[in-house]
């Protein structure tokens, strides 16, 4: 494994969130009321998926700055009181600059700019100041003639898939790059979601659309939402996008909108406590219906068992619950200690520490550490067939119920 290089590490302090973010226009789009009510309760907290990502994003981009590979800094502290580069957290990132190495290679460096961690003003585009509306791209490549522009954004999380198509996120960011590339119109833009850690298979997602599609949606959808979120008593609307609002356990409309499902969508229970109605008896073209307003439901209901537990956390008191603790795992403390303690009682290596081949997850794993692992070929979207399939197995994996847009990758084996 190569040593970390020594680089001089310059710290700069994050810019504030804008109050419309683009990071969470998802929300803020659908539901303008969400922008006051989130301030009601408090700061947005870090979390360790949301600190691990923010060590990823500064791995990709010192690697694309510098011109170097991810690897080279493994075992580096990038960010103070951040998690070190690790060589999972480099193979993943290097998906992303091996994304935009090829893309400059085929489109040629000098006619496509690179901009990295692009800071861009948005609130012009949809009738705000722009304090209010603006964020920073991970990537943007600008073509010089004006033919297209690409926006690329780097996802490190390991659950929900984030899909290009419609996301408003990097939607925002092509209409910011236009503004800072002059406001002149591009004949093409594309989103880009890169996100190597959600599903092996597909790392990298693609979108494109032309001006006259920007150009309305946020005239049309999204200055009438960003005008509405910045007045009082700006309406709420609940539906899914109320997951990631903190202010969902204490919001009344979503209340509102989650006990009116239960009430219409489950039906009262006998006397012998079964269902009055069952399930069979509804007509399949109400289903879609349903669970999806079932989703928003379970919603609710996670939203508020985190809002209690942390009532619980915090010296609060809830009748009838109190706080308590999820099974405990165990790990070695001292390793060495342990090994040499177990041989002095007399027991054998291969019982202690039995042999086992590695998984095949571990083993592609190794061999990629290895650089014993076949590469992509430079301009291809397909990943290398890997080679231990040819003694791999796969079990026959479980039906599972989900919705025919869902951007979560379907989990077809452990890798």
């Amino acid at each position: 494994m190569p040593k970390p290089v020594p680089i001089p590490i310059v710290v700069v302090a994050e810019p504030a969130h804008a109050v419309l973010s683009p990071s969470a226009s998802s929300r803020w789009i659908p539901c303008p009321g969400s922008v006051s009510a989130q301030q009601a309760v408090g700061p947005d907290t870090s979390n360790e998926y949301s600190i691990l990502g923010t060590a990823a994003h500064a791995l990709l981009e010192i690697s694309l700055r510098l011109g170097s590979h991810p690897l080279d800094f493994v075992g580096a502290t990038l960010i103070p009181a951040h998690p070190e580069v690790t060589e999972e957290m480099a193979e993943a990132v290097n998906v992303a600059c091996e994304y935009i190495e090829d893309y400059l290679d085929a489109h040629g460096h000098d006619k496509v700019e690179l901009h990295i961690e692009r800071r861009v003003a948005i609130g012009p585009m949809i009738d705000v100041a722009p304090e209010f509306c603006n964020g920073t791209s991970d990537v943007q490549l600008v073509h010089k003639d004006k033919s297209r522009l690409v926006t690329i954004d780097y996802k490190h999380g390991s659950g929900l898939k984030v899909g290009a198509q419609d996301n408003p996120q990097l939607m925002l960011y092509s209409a910011g790059g236009r503004l800072a590339e002059g406001g002149d119109k591009f004949k093409q833009y594309c989103n880009v979601i890169i996100q190597p850690r959600a599903g092996k298979r597909i790392s990298v997602d693609e979108w494109t659309y032309n001006d006259s599609k920007l150009t309305r949606w946020l005239r049309e959808t999204v200055a009438p939402s960003a005008r509405a979120a910045l007045l009082p008593n700006a309406p709420r609307n609940a539906g899914t996008h109320c997951r990631w609002c903190r202010a969902a356990p204490v919001c009344r409309t979503y209340r509102q909108k989650a006990i009116a499902i239960a009430t219409t969508e489950f039906s009262p229970l006998d006397e012998e406590g079964e269902p009055v109605n069952d399930p069979r008896d509804i007509p399949l073209s109400e289903y879609p219906r349903i669970l999806h307003e079932a989703e928003v439901l379970q919603n609710w209901i996670n939203q508020v068992k985190g809002h209690a537990l942390h009532v619980l956390e915090s010296g609060g008191k809830i009748e009838g619950w109190r706080l308590g603790w999820s099974k405990r795992r165990r790990e070695w403390d001292n390793t060495e200690a342990a090994i040499e303690w177990v041989e002095s009682q007399g027991v054998e290596l291969d019982d202690y520490m039995p042999r086992e081949l590695l998984s095949p997850a571990g083993m592609t794993k190794l061999l990629k550490h290895l650089k014993k692992y076949p590469r992509k070929a430079r301009g291809s979207k397909e990943e290398p067939a890997n080679p231990l399939d040819a003694f791999i197995r796969y079990s026959i994996p479980k039906p599972a119920l989900k919705p025919a847009d869902s951007d979560e990758f379907d989990e077809l084996d452990d890798e």
